[in-house]
C-alpha cells in the first residue's frame, strides 16, 4: 500500500505559504517560468499549485474588458509528459469528470491538447476554500463548527456523491464511477455556500481506459476504508466511508488519524480503529452518532448502502437543527454564513488578484501606444509627442491613464508622466475628469501631497501631467508586505488627516481614500494621491463619465471605503474623507474591514443602517489601547452630522489616543518608583538586608523578609508603553519599528535571552529534543497547518547565527553586533523559527523591546509550539502587556491543559 501525494487542488488566488516547505518553493521556482504561456485560446495567469501528476494554474480566456471570468487548467507536470501510464491518468481523469454534470462537482469546460501535443484540462474556478482549509481556520480563531454546520457541509457531499454513484452514459448504461480519494483536501466550499468535489484522478469508472493496480490505494491513509486497506477493489461505499470520516473531523475539530499512517491502516483494516461518540459534546443529537456509525462501519453489510440513502439520513438529522438567527434554515446560506464567519475579506480580495493580474496580463500583451516594439524604452528618440519627455518605463496603468518613469532631456529631472490613453481622449467627460485631477493637484502645496510640475497636450492630442517622482510603495503594498503595529498605523492615519486638512481648506474632497491611494516613500513620509474623482467646491456629486442620470445609483469612490452618503444625490463633505480614513485606519489595526457583504448594494445598505463592531470587540487579543474605539466609531458614524466634521478635529482625537497611552504608562512607572522605594525605605528602616530575585511574571521576591503587596506589580513598569523618543534613537530592524523605550534590561529579560529558568518555572523546552504541540505533526497530511521553517539553515547563515549567540552575552558593541547579524538573516530567512528567536533575544539584550515582541509574535504566530507561546507570553510579560501574556497562555492551555510551565505561569500573570 502506497499513500498517494495529493494532486493539486485548487483553493482561491492567493500563493501558497512558502514557509510550508522548501521543496514547495522549489516547484513555484519552477512553475513560474510557465506563466503568460498560451494553451488555445487560454492564457496561463498564476500557479496555484502542484501535486503528484499535475500542475495547476489560474487562467482566463480573456474576452471583452471587465467581463474575463478565471478558469483553473491544470496540465500534466513536465518530468511526466512523455510517460504513458501518467498520460492515460490524465486522460482518464478528463473523461470521467467532463461525464459529471452537478452542482457538487468542479465541472470541465475544456479538455485538449496544445500544439506540442501535451493534454490540459480547464477546470470551473471555485472561489473559496478546501474543507481542511477551513477546518483549519476554525480552529485558529477558535470559531469551532456547530454540528448543523457540519452536518450541512455532508449533505452537499452526499448530493454530489449520488450524481457521482448513479451517473450513467448516453445510453443508459451506469458508469459505476467512485471518487476514491475523498478527502478534505478535494472538496472545495465556496464562498457564496457551495460545495464541490475536485480531482478525479484516481477516480473508478466504466470509462477508464487505465486501471489501478491491484494492492495500491492512490488515498489519504486517514480517509481509507477498511476494505480498501485490506487491498480490496473499492466501491461506492468506500466514499460513503470517507464522507463519514469528514463529517466526524468536522464536527469534533481534529484529525480522525493519530500517530503512525501504517499503524492507523492497519487498525482501520481490522475494524480496531472506529471514530469515537460526537453525541457527547453539547447539544449534538443521538441520532448523528448513528449516522456517522452507520457510514464508517467496518463491515459492508453494516455500512450505509448508497449515498442516496445517506443523504436521506443526513437531511433528517439536519431537520432538527434549530434556524440561524435571520431564520435561514437552508443548506447554501448555513454554509454561506459559516464562510463569511470565517473569511470576512476574503471574496474582495480574490476578485481583486484576478483583476491585478488581468491588467498585468493587459500590459504586457497590448503593445503601448508610446513604446512601439522595435525601440527599447531606454532609448533616447522615445520622447512623448512634441514633449521635451523621455519615456523610461511604464510603471502603472488603469482603465483610465497609464503613468510612466520619464526624462525631462533639457532639466534632466525624473518625473512621474501620467498619459490619458488614446481611447479616453475620444470622450470629453474622461479628458475634463483628467484636466480637474491636474487642476486640484496644482493649487495645493502640502508635504503629504506630490508636486505637480507641468501639463499639456502631447502633439497626437494626449492630455498629461508630469508630478514628483516618488520612491516607494502603496500602504496597500506594504500591508501585503508585513504585518502593521496598531501606533505605526495611527500615525499614518494622522498623516493622512493633516494632509486632508489641507486640502479641505482649499474646498477639496479627495472621495476615495483607500490604501491603493495612500504612498509611503522610502524615507517613511505619507503621500495621498490620485485625485481622479475629487470634489471642488459645490460640485457635490460629480457624474462618471457615460453614466445614466435617469434617476439610477450613483456610486462615485471604492465601496469598501466610501461614506454611505457619497452613493445617491446627498451632499458630501469632508466627513467622507474621515470615514474613509478612518475605514481605511480600522483595516490596519485589525486586518479586516469594518463590514463584509455578498454584494455591493448589500454593503452600502449595511454601512447606511448599522454602526460596524468595535475594533477590540471585533478582533480581541491584539492589544488595542482602549480609547481607540470611540475615537473609530464616532469616525464611522453613518450619519455625517455626527462624525468629526473635518480632517483636522479626527487627526487630533487620533493624536490623544497616542499621548493617552504614553500618559498612562507614565503615571503607571512613577507608582511602581514610589513603590520600590517604599519598600527599600521600609527595609532599611527594619534593618533587614533582602536579597531580590525576580521572576518572568513581573512579581518581586525578597529571601527572608515578607512581600510587599505594593511592589508585587512594580518590575513591569519600566518596560512599559513607548516613549515618542524611541522611534528617533536608532533604526529599527528591516521589518520591525520599535515601541519600547530604551531602559536597562532587568533579570527576567536575561533569563529569557539566556534560556536559564525563572524562580518557580521549570527550564525552557529543547527544540532538538522535545515534541511538538500538535499531536499529529507525524501525519501524511501535515501540510496543512503553516508553521515556521524547523530544518537547519545553511552552513553559513548556521555560522552567523552561533557567532550572533555567543555575541549576545557580551558587552554594548557586541550585543548590537549580534543584533545586526539577526537583523540580516531576518531579511533572508523570514519565517526561521530559529532566526526568529536568536533576532527577538537580540532584541530585548539590545533594550530594543518592540523589536523583540514583534519577532515573537511573528515566531509564535507561524509556530504553534509550546516554546514559541511560552517566548511570547514572557516577552509580553516584560514589555508590560500583562493581559496579552495571559490570553497567549489561555489559548495555549486551550490545547494544552496539561502544560505545567503555562498553567504556572498564567496563575503568576493573572496575581499580578
Amino acid at each position: 500500500m502506497q499513500p498517494r501525494p495529493s494532486d493539486a487542488n485548487p483553493s482561491n488566488l492567493r500563493d501558497k505559504d512558502p514557509s510550508t516547505r522548501s521543496e514547495d518553493r522549489a516547484s513555484e521556482v519552477s512553475l513560474t517560468s510557465e506563466t503568460r504561456r498560451q494553451l488555445g485560446r487560454w492564457t496561463l495567469l498564476k500557479p496555484m499549485a502542484r501535486g503528484g501528476m499535475g500542475e495547476v494554474f489560474l487562467g482566463t480566456a480573456g474576452g471583452i474588458e471587465g467581463a474575463e471570468r478565471p478558469a483553473v487548467i491544470k496540465i500534466i507536470r513536465r518530468e511526466h509528459q512523455k510517460d504513458a501510464s501518467f498520460l492515460a491518468r490524465f486522460f482518464d481523469e478528463a473523461r470521467i469528470q467532463a461525464q459529471l454534470q452537478h452542482p457538487g462537482v468542479a465541472g470541465v469546460l475544456e479538455a485538449s491538447t496544445d500544439q506540442s501535443g501535451c493534454p490540459y484540462v480547464v477546470l470551473e474556478y471555485i472561489e473559496g476554500r478546501n474543507l481542511s482549509e477551513l477546518r483549519q481556520r476554525a480552529s485558529q480563531l477558535k470559531m469551532p463548527l456547530s454540528w448543523a454546520d457540519a452536518v450541512a457541509i455532508a449533505v452537499s457531499l452526499a448530493e454530489a456523491l449520488v450524481h457521482v454513484h448513479e451517473r450513467t452514459d448516453a445510453a443508459g448504461r451506469a458508469l459505476s464511477i467512485v471518487h476514491r480519494d475523498m478527502s478534505p483536501q478535494n472538496v472545495m466550499v465556496g464562498y457564496a455556500g457551495d460545495v464541490k468535489l475536485i480531482d478525479f484522478g484516481t477516480a473508478r469508472g466504466e470509462n477508464r481506459r487505465c486501471q489501478t493496480v491491484s494492492g495500491v490505494v492512490f488515498a489519504k491513509p486517514g480517509y481509507v476504508a477498511p476494505e480498501v486497506a485490506n487491498q480490496n477493489q473499492p466501491g461506492p461505499q468506500a466514499d460513503l466511508y470517507a464522507l463519514g470520516i469528514i463529517l466526524w473531523e468536522l464536527v469534533v475539530g481534529r484529525r480522525f488519524l493519530t500517530g503512525d499512517p501504517s499503524e492507523h491502516l492497519a487498525k482501520v483494516a481490522t475494524g480496531e480503529r472506529l471514530p469515537s461518540p460526537v453525541s457527547s459534546t453539547a447539544n449534538v443529537p443521538l441520532e448523528l452518532d448513528t449516522v456517522i456509525a452507520r457510514l464508517t462501519a467496518p463491515q459492508l453489510k453494516d455500512r450505509t448502502a448508497t449515498a442516496r440513502e445517506a443523504l436521506a439520513e443526513l437531511v433528517r438529522v439536519l431537520s432538527r437543527a434549530p434556524s440561524l438567527a435571520d431564520g435561514e434554515r437552508s443548506v447554501r446560506g448555513r454554509i454561506a454564513h459559516v464562510m463569511s464567519r470565517l473569511y470576512p475579506s476574503e471574496p474582495a480580495r480574490s476578485r481583486a488578484e484576478f483583476a491585478r493580474l488581468l491588467a498585468e496580463r493587459g500590459c504586457e500583451e497590448q503593445p503601448d501606444p508610446f513604446l512601439p516594439e522595435s525601440p527599447k524604452p531606454q532609448d533616447p528618440s522615445l520622447l512623448l509627442p512634441g514633449t521635451r519627455y523621455k519615456l523610461v518605463r511604464q510603471i502603472a496603468k488603469s482603465a483610465m491613464s497609464v503613468v510612466y518613469e520619464a526624462l525631462h532631456v533639457d532639466l534632466e529631472r525624473r518625473v512621474a508622466l501620467k498619459v490619458l490613453p488614446r481611447e479616453r481622449c475620444e470622450n470629453p467627460h474622461f479628458e475634463a475628469r483628467f484636466r480637474k485631477e491636474a487642476r486640484a493637484l496644482a493649487q495645493l502645496r502640502h508635504e503629504g501631497l506630490v508636486t505637480l510640475h507641468d501639463f499639456g497636450v502631447s502633439q497626437d492630442g494626449r492630455p498629461f501631467y508630469a508630478m514628483e517622482y516618488l520612491e516607494g510603495e502603496t500602504l496597500k503594498q506594504r500591508c501585503e508586505r508585513r504585518p502593521m503595529p496598531w501606533r505605526e498605523a495611527v500615525g499614518i492615519a494622522i498623516a493622512i488627516c493633516r494632509t486632508l486638512q489641507a486640502c479641505h481648506a482649499k474646498g477639496l474632497v479627495h472621495r476615495d481614500i483607500k490604501p491603493d491611494n495612500i504612498f509611503i516613500t522610502s524615507s517613511g513620509a505619507v503621500k495621498v494621491i490620485d485625485f481622479g474623482v475629487a470634489q471642488e467646491g459645490a460640485d457635490t456629486q460629480a457624474v462618471e463619465p457615460g453614466a445614466d442620470n435617469s434617476g439610477s445609483i450613483k456610486v462615485t469612490g471604492t465601496p469598501e471605503y466610501m461614506a454611505p452618503e457619497q452613493v445617491g444625490t446627498e451632499e458630501v463633505s469632508a466627513s467622507a474623507d474621515v470615514y474613509a480614513t478612518g475605514t481605511l485606519l480600522y483595516e490596519l489595526v485589525t486586518g479586516r474591514l469594518p463590514y463584509m457583504a455578498q454584494s455591493t448594494v448589500q454593503l452600502l445598505d449595511d454601512k447606511r443602517r448599522h454602526a460596524p463592531t468595535a475594533p477590540r470587540k471585533a478582533c480581541p487579543g491584539l492589544g488595542l489601547p482602549r480609547g481607540l474605539d470611540p475615537v473609530l466609531l464616532k469616525a464611522l458614524n453613518p450619519s455625517p452630522a455626527l462624525r468629526y466634521p473635518a480632517a483636522e478635529q479626527f487627526g487630533r482625537a487620533l493624536d490623544g489616543v497616542l499621548k493617552g497611552e504614553r500618559s498612562n504608562t507614565t503615571r503607571t512607572r512613577v507608582f511602581a518608583a514610589t513603590a520600590l522605594a517604599a519598600v527599600g525605605l521600609g527595609a532599611c528602616v527594619s534593618g533587614l538586608s533582602p536579597r531580590w530575585s525576580h521572576d518572568l511574571s513581573g512579581s518581586l521576591r525578597a529571601t527572608g523578609v515578607q512581600e510587599p503587596v505594593s511592589a508585587q506589580a512594580a518590575v513591569a513598569a519600566p518596560l512599559g508603553a513607548p516613549e515618542a523618543k524611541a522611534f528617533e534613537a536608532k533604526p529599527a530592524g528591516p521589518d520591525l519599528v520599535p515601541t519600547g523605550p530604551a531602559v536597562d534590561p532587568t533579570p527576567e529579560a536575561v533569563a529569557v535571552l539566556q534560556e536559564k529558568p525563572a524562580p518557580g518555572e521549570r527550564a525552557p523546552i529543547n527544540p532538538e529534543t522535545a515534541a511538538q504541540d500538535d499531536p499529529q505533526a507525524d501525519d501524511s497530511d501535515s501540510d496543512e497547518v503553516v508553521t515556521a521553517e524547523t530544518a537547519s539553515l545553511p552552513s553559513d547563515a548556521q555560522a552567523d547565527a552561533e557567532r550572533a549567540d555567543k555575541l549576545v552575552h557580551g558587552d554594548k558593541a557586541d550585543k548590537e553586533q549580534a543584533l545586526e547579524l539577526y537583523r540580516r538573516l531576518g531579511k533572508i530567512h523570514p519565517d526561521h523559527a530559529r532566526v526568529l528567536e536568536g533576532w527577538s533575544k537580540a532584541a530585548a539584550a539590545n533594550r530594543w523591546w518592540g523589536e523583540a515582541l514583534r519577532t515573537a509574535l511573528r515566531w509564535a504566530s507561524l509556530d504553534s509550539s509550546t516554546r514559541a507561546q511560552l517566548y511570547l507570553a514572557r516577552t509580553q510579560r516584560l514589555v508590560g502587556q500583562r493581559y496579552g501574556a495571559i490570553q497567549t497562555l489561555e489559548r495555549l492551555l486551550s490545547k494544552e491543559p496539561k502544560s505545567p510551565e503555562a498553567q504556572s505561569m498564567l496563575e503568576r500573570y493573572r496575581e499580578n
